[in-house]
């Protein structure tokens, strides 16, 4: 075999995660069998919220009201019966983690989708996985959707002081302006290790995730819609540096505090080194935002509280939308 083929399938080798192919199987595995043989379901909301202290049952539906912002008397918006939903020949993972809620609710109910990367705010009310950061995006009904992509971690076994001293980022879209401004201003500057990356080619500079890991700092900057790798870098022993986001998802990406969450970069990502050393000389300071950031990803990772929250903001759509009695909104 050639040198550059063996290079090729070499880069293709690395790039593979097995827990995170087994993770997909499993996920289509089982969202196949339930569509195909699990009919509807019951669930007593009411009593299920009334089984929370009060503190979290506060927070509960503050959570519900931050991703459905509805107000009472909304038009119904032409949707599509539950009981008429159908897969998609792209994009079932949404379809998926929507049936897997509306199952709970009567098949005559209808709702809006917008599926994909959504980054405006809709004309009418509509369910979506992403919206834009403002006080004017009430027709953007959030939900938990494309969790098989945006909710999948990886483990981080290296302490934040044994990492290597380096802010590092890999990412595709060289024409969206962020992260070009990035590449252009730091992509040679042999402190870090910043680079487009073509995933499908595999070139020289592509990291898996695990190489990423290895580093102290790592970047995260908006693509389409949100930056994917911001749950998993959040999860990880690594310092997020991002410029201030513009869109959210069910993550509440507008509700992540600079200096809190995440370490905050100006757009065009010029102050990077000036924030790398501020937090080599103050490690206390990254090892604090880096438990907050810890702590803002493990409430997203409660399976029986996020499906609560989730159809809360189903039943709060309904309600809305005059298509059920108003009972908790």
């Amino acid at each position: 075999m050639a040198p550059t083929a063996l290079h090729a399938l070499s880069n293709r080798l690395a790039r593979i995660d097995v827990r995170r192919s087994a993770t997909r199987v499993g996920y289509y595995l089982r969202h196949g069998i339930e569509d195909a043989v699990v009919g509807r379901r019951h669930i007593d909301l009411a009593a299920e919220l009334d089984k929370r202290s009060g503190p979290d049952a506060d927070d509960i539906l503050d959570r519900v009201n931050y991703c459905n912002r509805l107000p009472p008397g909304t038009a119904n918006p032409p949707g599509t019966r539950l009981d008429a939903l159908r897969k998609p020949r792209r994009k079932s993972y949404y379809y998926y983690d929507l049936k897997a809620l509306t199952r709970y609710f009567d098949g005559a109910l209808s709702v809006a989708t917008l599926f994909g990367d959504i980054s405006h705010i809709p004309d009418q009310p509509a369910i979506l996985k992403s919206r834009p950061i403002s006080d004017l995006n009430a027709n953007s009904v959030v939900m938990k959707l494309n969790v098989l992509r945006h909710y999948y971690l990886y483990r981080d076994r290296i302490p934040f002081e044994r990492k290597l001293p380096k802010a590092v980022w890999r990412g595709g879209g060289p024409s969206n302006p962020k992260r070009k401004a990035l590449v252009a201003r730091w992509g040679d500057n042999p402190r870090f290790d910043i680079a487009f990356a073509d995933y499908r080619r595999l070139p020289e500079g592509y990291l898996a995730v695990p190489q990423l890991l290895r580093h102290r700092y790592m970047i995260s900057i908006e693509g389409n819609d949100v930056a994917t790798n911001l749950k998993w870098i959040m999860a990880s022993n690594a310092l997020c540096l991002m410029p201030r986001p513009a869109l959210e998802t069910w993550f509440m990406e507008g509700r992540l505090q600079a200096g809190v969450h995440y370490v905050e970069l100006r757009n065009d990502c010029e102050d990077l080194a000036e924030k790398v050393d501020h937090y080599e000389a103050h490690p206390d300071e990254a090892r604090e935002i880096i438990a907050n950031a810890n702590a803002w990803v493990r409430q997203f990772f409660d399976v029986p509280r996020e499906r609560l929250i989730n159809l809360l903001v189903l039943r709060k759509y309904f309600e809305m939308t005059g298509q059920l009695p108003r009972q908790f909104f």
